[in-house]
């Protein structure tokens, strides 16, 4: 994943070297190689290149093409390549993907995007008409960050980095700081970043900017609910879903070098590490390493049991950190730099993959497969009970219930009845009913939703009108059409999985790559229907019945879910024992601003109590609390507004 950059004057203004040199300081990280940086009339653009695939190795970026003058600089990898090279009628060696964007945007203009597939963002520079295009993928794959002034558009992968010029500020976006601190808060503009002055592009659309700094941002793909799927049979539905993510996986592991994944004992990675075991039959495949966390004792342990699954298999090459001795591919003291050297509540709330990536960086990878968003992609209503009761099947909807009783993922332990109960009443509560059992339970909501926040914060951001307003809206919605929001709502995540994951990537020089986040699987399990998303009580049914032959029984039906993530946090946490009282003490009470005092200080006696659900809170308190700390740090200039505090 190679890191792009670039600054447009637009207001014919010089552009200082020492801008553009910032930029790409401050995406060092991203690739062993140094930045290279083209000027073209009125515009600087850069890259650091991340070579990851056969035709990336003698890449020139950015490129300006001869004939058009035309300049790109791009972070992509296009997996219909051979597809577009017979469209545009190219000729010659390996083609860079770079250059099949370019002569795509010669060919079809700003409707390029809608004929690329695969992950990419790019920049296209004009320097006779002065005018700049750039488009990202549609399902978020790759990033692209930009910010504006009075007589500069800049751009880069990373917001961080375009913080450092001197006319943009740290105060952060009030939307996403709100979704930050209540999760159900969804009133976030769709190209918003954690900061007020640094704006993305969202995926599936595409920019651009004229000379005068004028902008159209427009939209080229979304995904759609289409007509259902018809399969004739179980069996027939697995081979087409089979068909669709072994292409996206055998397109991820296109690439150079040996490639690396992150296995967790989870049903998204072993179904990746099933897939990749198919294409290796026959030795068509160098052995792909696994970086995994697993217990010091693994007797009792089934995420550790699910993941040796793969230790034995010639497919693999394994490699693990063991907890909570915290050994092997990395140790206490890493971790606590990693943690608390640079915190962000994106990539300390992933801490363990950060570790694993580092691990994999460090060892010469610079591919690593990663399943981050299947529960998105894969995700079926938790109402499925409601829409059969809607059809009429009662029968089935009443066997439904006893199996979910027994090892659903989120209904799991709940009795039946109770299950059936909140089925009927998704599918039959008219809104009179519906909007009384709201205003009774509205104050206890509201409590558990945002209770821990400073009351005056609260207010500020008006979350009692929005969530007032948000339950109106659906009291006289069609059970189908709440279903279909709430589909499309998942599919829009996937992006910000994504985005996690390249964080970290482009942090530890390597290249996240996620066949659930293919637009092919999205497209498919939108127009997937529920029966083959979740039957008999499970969810995730084609992918858990999909590879019997490569996964075992135990493995493929859990119950429930396991984790160790939370003995990272720990790790964090623990490592210097006067950590955790000095943060409390000297940095956690610059967010009272936001958060209630009486519910930090409980959270803290929790922690020092041991109880793991107030660790982990008071871990996201400090790492919250640090991430500001570095935002003050950050070189002042002469017209940046601070970041503050979080009020």
């Amino acid at each position: 994943m190679s890191a792009i950059l670039g600054i447009v004057s637009v207001g014919g203004a010089p552009i200082p070297p020492e801008d553009t040199e910032v930029l790409a300081r401050n995406l060092a990280s991203w690739s062993p190689e140094p930045a290279r940086l083209v000027e073209a009339g009125g515009a600087v653009l850069g890259c650091l290149h991340l070579r990851t695939t056969p035709e990336s190795l003698d890449e020139v970026l950015p490129w300006r093409d001869p004939a058009s003058g035309l300049v790109i600089t791009a972070d992509a990898r296009l997996d219909n390549r051979d597809d577009l090279i017979r469209a545009l009628d190219l000729s010659g060696g390996e083609i860079p993907d770079s250059a099949i964007i370019l002569h795509a945007f010669l060919r079809w203009g700003r409707r390029c995007p809608e004929q690329l597939l695969g992950d990419f963002a790019f920049a296209i520079w004009n320097p006779a008409t002065r005018e700049l295009f750039c488009a990202r993928d549609g399902m978020g794959g790759r990033p692209f960050a930009y910010a504006r002034c009075r007589d500069y558009f800049a751009f880069a992968s990373s917001p961080e980095a375009l913080l450092h010029l001197p006319w943009t500020g740290t105060t952060l976006e009030q939307g996403t700081l709100a979704n930050l601190l209540v999760y159900s808060y969804l009133d976030v503009r769709d190209n918003a970043t954690w900061y007020a002055d640094v704006d993305c592009i969202p995926p599936g659309h595409s920019l651009w900017v004229d000379g005068a700094g004028r902008e159209e941002l427009g939209r080229y793909w979304a995904p759609a609910i289409g007509e259902p799927l018809r399969f004739s049979s179980v069996d027939e539905a697995r081979e087409a879903f089979r068909e669709v993510f072994g292409q996206a996986v055998k397109d991820r592991l296109r690439g150079v070098g040996p490639p690396a994944m992150l296995l967790s004992g989870g049903m998204d990675s072993s179904a990746i590490a099933a897939m990749v075991e198919i294409l290796g039959e026959g030795g068509n495949l160098p052995p792909v390493h696994t970086y995994s966390v697993i217990g010091d004792v693994e007797e009792g342990c089934i995420e550790s049991r699910c993941i040796r699954v793969f230790a034995d298999k010639a497919a693999f090459r394994p490699h693990y950190l063991r907890v909570p001795s915290v050994t092997g591919v990395s140790d206490a003291a890493t971790i606590f730099d990693l943690a608390w050297g640079r915190p962000h509540p994106v990539d300390n709330d992933i801490l363990l993959q950060s570790t694993l990536i580092q691990a994999a960086g460090r060892a010469g990878h610079r591919v690593m497969l990663h399943g981050t968003s299947g529960d998105l992609t894969l995700w079926s209503s938790r109402a499925y009970i409601a829409n059969l009761l809607a059809s009429g099947a009662w029968r089935q909807a009443w066997r439904e219930c006893r199996a979910a009783s027994d090892h659903h993922t989120y209904h799991y332990g709940h009795p039946a009845l109770k299950i059936l109960a909140y089925g009927a009443y998704h599918a039959f509560a008219p809104p009179l009913v519906r909007r009384g059992l709201w205003a009774l339970r509205a104050s206890g909501q509201d409590a558990s939703t945002y209770g821990h926040l400073n009351a005056n914060f609260a207010a500020s951001l008006g979350l009692r009108g929005y969530f007032r307003r948000y339950r109106d809206s659906r009291l006289h919605r069609r059970l189908a059409d709440a279903n279909a929001e709430d589909l499309l709502r998942q599919l829009m995540d996937v992006s910000s999985a994504l985005g996690g994951a390249n964080r970290l990537g482009g942090r530890h020089g390597v290249e996240m790559r996620d066949p659930f986040g293919d637009r092919r699987m999205a497209e498919f399990f939108l127009c997937l229907p529920e029966a083959f998303k979740v039957r008999d009580g499970w969810t995730k049914f084609l992918t858990r019945t999909a590879f019997p032959d490569q996964l075992p029984d135990f493995l493929r039906f859990r119950r429930g879910k396991e984790t160790l993530a939370r003995r990272i946090h720990l790790a964090a946490m623990d490592q210097d024992p006067g950590f955790v009282e000095q943060a409390v003490k000297d940095s956690v009470p610059r967010l009272f601003s936001a958060l209630a005092r009486d519910h930090v200080a409980a959270i803290h006696r929790g922690y020092r109590e041991g109880d793991p659900a107030a660790s982990r809170r008071l871990y996201d308190y400090i790492t919250w609390a640090g991430w500001l700390a570095w935002l003050d740090g950050l070189p002042p200039g002469a017209t940046k507004r601070r970041a503050g505090e979080f009020g």
